[in-house]
């Protein structure tokens, strides 16, 4: 065989036929390789040799290099195919539905258009009569030209301040954009490579601002400046001139904003009607009920130049201190289940001490343990709908009363079958009856269902398996069945023994109770 190029496996054969030999081709020239075959046939009078020469042909590969990568429209690209092989035909695919194929190792160029910044894949495919092979090179393309437009949504080129302006920009051909929001409170420019892009500013200061962009790729650059107007709110504020007022007592506000054109009260009480609101500068109100409300002043200031009304929001909180009590408990529960039900006295800054907390099932007051108190629980024993009422009082006489209705439910019956003993490895069905139809079993290690009736259970040890039920009210019943499971036991035999015809040995055994030996014959 030739030396230069690498052997077929097994090299050597000593067969008349030798069978199938692999030959490789020139992996590293990618050149058809030839190997000559030498067959040597010899007997005890002469020796003949006989040589035939094997061309293997090589597998093309496809190599090629643009000489750029990141181009701007409409430059010329030349790709130099660099390919091995013999006999092959090269197919060009440029990424941008252009083809072309050529036969030779000669250099071919193509020009890229787009309008926008676009990825390119360049496939150079080589074919011959062996098989196919595939080189890909990455081609960036940049427009020569951008197209820069963008604008500032309408109804946010002015507004009151903290003023969130709202630009859209929908260029071509760009690859950066940098935002200059010209914005004291917030210096830093936004960078982007979008070319379709919402962006949000927020401007904290009355003032008129300029906003400029400048747009660039690998081939150009351009810019471009567009102004917002931040219109100024009032310096909101109030005080309550006597809070912590009892009910039906006037409460009085003090305005203190700086200036406005407007102001619009809210006391924060809808129960007063039209009483609820007021556009006086000082204004006052009565609260007829005790709690904690809300009163919010919005005074708004008029910009002459846009016509716009810039509205400042404050709130604070009027304490009206008589207690305000509510009752936590479950709406519904169940027969057996012990019910909590918990006071809860709204927090009221000025409120007195809360003296009494008095608690009542269906009108009969109820002696809760001190240990419990204030909350208190109970047990219900029969179905049906109770009414449960809460009365609480300060130390100064102040009370407040609150009821909840609470509907105790009725449990679903279940009944399940009886203990049972089984030995290691045995089974025994499990069986549940309840009037709801439905059924969850526990634990689930060693049953063949959970949620049926009947499940067989297969347990390693003494189980307790406990089947439960759910109603309709989520009341839940529950039976259990005790599986005890009796475990194995070793047992000890004596060892194996010879004995000659006619001699007796005596067998032993130990670690049980009672012992069945077989075949019976020979045996004492």
């Amino acid at each position: 065989m030739s030396p230069q190029t690498p052997a077929p496996n097994p090299a050597n054969s000593t067969l008349a036929q030798p069978g199938s030999v692999l030959y490789q081709s020139d992996q590293l020239a990618f050149i058809d390789a030839t190997y000559n075959v030498l067959l040597t046939v010899s007997n005890v009078c002469e020796t003949k040799d006989t040589t035939i020469p094997v061309i293997i042909r090589s597998l093309p590969k496809a190599r090629f290099a643009p000489n750029q990568t990141n181009v701007c429209s409409n430059t010329l690209v030349t790709f130099t195919n660099t390919s091995f092989g013999m006999d092959v035909t090269y197919n060009w695919n440029f990424g941008d539905g252009q083809f072309t194929n050529t036969t030779n190792l000669d250099p071919v160029q193509h020009v890229y258009n787009v309008g926008d910044d676009t990825t390119f894949y360049a496939v150079l495919t080589a074919t011959n009569s062996c098989g196919i092979d595939v080189d890909t090179v990455i081609i960036r393309v940049t427009p020569s030209t951008i197209d820069l437009n963008w604008f500032i949504v309408q109804n946010t080129q002015f507004g009151c301040a903290p003023h969130r302006v709202e630009i859209r920009n929908v260029s071509t051909g760009g690859t950066q954009f940098v935002w200059n929001f010209n914005d004291p409170n917030s210096p830093a420019n936004y960078v982007s490579s979008l070319n379709s892009e919402v962006i949000y500013h927020t401007y904290t200061t009355p003032g008129i601002y300029n906003i400029s962009v400048r747009a660039t790729n690998a081939c150009s650059d351009t810019s471009g400046v567009k102004q917002v107007r931040v219109i100024r709110t009032p310096i909101t504020a109030f005080d309550i001139v006597n809070n912590n007022a009892c009910p039906w007592t006037e409460v009085s506000f003090s305005n203190q904003t700086d200036i406005a054109t407007n102001y619009t009260w809210n006391f924060g009480d809808p129960a007063s009607g039209l009483n609820n609101t007021s556009n006086s500068l000082n204004p006052s109100h009565i609260y007829s009920q005790p709690g904690v409300y809300t009163v919010t002043l919005t005074a708004t200031l008029l910009d002459n130049i846009s016509g716009i009304s810039c509205p400042q929001t404050i709130t604070h909180t009027v304490n009206v201190v008589a207690p305000i009590a509510q009752i936590s408990s479950n709406p519904t529960g169940c027969i057996k289940d012990t019910i909590l039900f918990t006071p809860i006295v709204s927090s009221v800054l000025g409120l007195p001490p809360i003296q009494d907390t008095i608690w009542q099932i269906n009108g009969v007051p109820y002696t809760v343990p001190a240990q419990e108190y204030p909350n208190f629980s109970h047990v219900f024993t029969l179905p049906g709908t109770y009414t449960i009422t809460l009365i609480v009082g300060t130390i100064t006489g102040c009370k407040d009363t609150v009821s909840t209705t609470i509907t105790i439910n009725t449990l679903p019956t279940i009944s399940a079958s009886a203990d049972q003993r089984i030995c290691f490895g045995q089974s025994v069905q499990l069986n549940a009856n309840s009037n709801v139809g439905n059924y969850q079993w526990t634990p689930l290690s060693g049953l063949s269902c959970y949620n049926c009736s009947n499940p067989i259970a297969n347990p390693t040890t003494s189980t307790n398996y406990v089947v439960s039920t759910l109603n309709t009210f989520g009341c839940k019943n529950t039976d259990t069945v005790i599986i005890t499971v009796i475990q194995p036991f070793d047992i000890t035999v004596s060892p194996n023994d010879t004995i000659c015809i006619g001699e007796s040995a005596t067998l032993t055994v130990s670690g049980a109770s009672n012992y069945v030996w077989t075949p019976s014959a020979t045996l004492s």
